[in-house]
């Protein structure tokens, strides 16, 4: 019976709450289709559990957590990737807080679960002499060298 609620849950989370209810985009409801095959998947071959055995007992924080580091290590997704398919769990667990009142601790625990931080990359600038040699290669003398001079100007000054 168990695992029926899990089915019915999942199934009215993304074909109601989500389309209808909170009108999301077909774009972010594919996304959370996505997310949840994956995590089926995960259950399935890594949890060994069947899809169909499949209850609300496996949404749980151990279980998100041995996803998201399955989603990293052995699918060599993103910081980004494993940071969004958060975001679907927590987003259904949200959902589940108000059907399942008995559950209430577990699926708070997921959505309290923090994000990864993601290392970002340092923009590289270009420097004055980079600048002065890119403004010197337009041939000022003929109108076009001067409209791309003009342009390549007005590239750098507004930060473009």
């Amino acid at each position: 019976m168990q695992n029926n609620l899990f089915h019915k849950s999942l199934t009215d989370f993304l074909s109601i709450y989500l389309p209808q209810i909170r009108n999301a985009s077909h774009n972010t409801i594919s996304s959370y289709c996505d997310t949840f095959r994956l995590f089926l998947q995960y259950i399935r071959d890594e949890e060994g559990t069947a899809i169909d055995k499949v209850t609300l007992d496996n949404l749980n924080t151990d279980t998100v957590t041995r996803f998201l580091f399955w989603l990293e290590d052995e699918r060599k997704s993103s910081v980004n990737t494993r940071n969004q398919r958060l975001a679907c769990l927590q987003s259904f667990s949200k959902y589940l807080q108000g059907e399942y009142p008995a559950k209430l601790i577990t699926l708070q625990n997921i959505v309290n679960m923090k994000h990864k931080k993601r290392i970002q990359s340092e923009v590289e600038y270009l420097t004055v002499d980079d600048i002065k040699r890119i403004l010197s290669q337009p041939d000022v003398a003929t109108p076009s060298g001067r409209r791309d001079l003009t342009i390549l100007s007005v590239m750098y000054d507004t930060g473009a």
